[in-house]
């Protein structure tokens, strides 16, 4: 009886050691899904970085970009009143000068009939 008692005994540790060695062998495992993991979530944090700092980058010089703009368009503002005060200035010189030909035609006019007025 004690004989057949310690086979069962024996029988049950076999089993028991089998078991551990499948839970052993499945323990060991997902490490190394684990490190394919740590891995890919490496790579992926990298790859993460690596387009925030070509976001950032493209930012950057999107920003220099709005800012020549806007340095540009300020220039251009400034030449567009310059452009409309020349414009102004021109229209009176040629209201002037329309005005100074008027009476310059009126005094010719005068001085005309005066010397046919003369001749009479």
């Amino acid at each position: 009886m004690k004989l057949n008692k310690l086979k069962e005994q024996v029988a049950n540790a076999e089993t028991t050691k089998a078991q551990a060695l499948v839970q052993l062998e499945r323990a060991k495992k997902p490490p190394r899904k684990s490190h394919t993991n740590s891995k890919t979530v490496n790579e992926s944090k990298d790859c993460a970085i690596k387009a925030t700092e070509d976001a950032r980058k493209r930012l950057s010089r999107l920003k220099n970009r709005i800012l020549d703009l806007e340095t540009a368009r300020e220039q251009y503002v400034t030449v567009i009143t310059e452009l409309d005060a020349a414009k102004q200035e021109l229209r009176k010189v040629r209201q002037d000068c329309d005005a100074s030909l008027e009476a310059k035609i009126a005094a010719v006019n005068q001085i005309e009939e005066a010397e046919h007025a003369a001749i009479r």
